[in-house]
C-alpha cells in the first residue's frame, strides 16, 4: 500500500514538472493548464465526462467574451456603469438556462471557464482566445496521461 502511494506521489510530481517546464518554455499560462488538470480529477475522468467538462469550461470562457463586448457597447450608453450591468444581465440570464442544459449544467465548471478568462486578461482576438483553449486542452492531457501512467504503474507495482 505504502509503495504504490509513493508511485502516485512521483507520478504526480514528474507530471507536474514537465507541466510547469513546458508552459513556461511555451509562454502559457501554468495556472491555466492545471484548472483544466483540476477539472479531469474533480468532474470525472471519463471520456464523455471530460468532454463535457471541457465543453463547459470553453463556453465558460464564451460567457467571458460576451460580457466583455456587453460591457463595452453598455460603456458607450451608460458609461461606467456599463460593466456590472453587463455582468447582471448575462450571469442572471446564465444561471436561469445553465440547470436546463442537461448534461451541460455543472455551473462550478462554467465558472472554471470565467476565472481563466478574466485571470489572464486576454485581447479579444482569436489567437489569444485559441491559446487559452489551448492551454485548457494541454491540462486535460497532462491529467489524463497522470491518470493513466498511475493506473498502469499502480496497479503493476500492486503485482509485484
Amino acid at each position: 500500500m505504502e509503495r504504490s502511494k509513493i508511485i502516485r506521489a512521483l507520478i504526480v510530481g514528474v507530471m507536474s514538472a514537465i507541466a510547469v517546464v513546458s508552459t513556461h518554455q511555451l509562454n502559457l499560462h501554468t495556472w491555466v493548464l492545471f484548472m483544466a488538470w483540476v477539472s479531469f480529477f474533480l468532474f470525472g475522468k471519463a471520456p464523455k465526462q471530460i468532454l463535457l467538462s471541457f465543453t463547459q469550461i470553453v463556453i465558460g470562457i464564451g460567457i467571458g467574451v460576451l460580457l466583455m463586448v456587453k460591457s463595452k457597447f453598455l460603456s458607450g450608453v451608460v458609461g461606467a456603469a456599463g460593466l456590472p450591468i453587463a455582468v447582471v444581465l448575462v450571469i442572471a440570464v446564465f444561471m436561469y438556462l445553465a440547470p436546463k442544459l442537461k448534461p451541460l449544467n455543472t455551473i462550478p465548471i462554467y465558472f472554471f471557464g470565467l476565472i481563466i478568462f478574466f485571470g489572464t486578461h486576454p485581447e479579444l482576438t482569436f489567437s489569444e482566445i485559441g491559446l487559452i483553449i489551448l492551454t485548457v486542452i494541454t491540462g486535460f492531457s497532462f491529467a489524463w496521461t497522470t491518470s493513466k501512467l498511475e493506473g498502469i504503474l499502480v496497479h503493476s507495482s500492486d503485482h509485484n
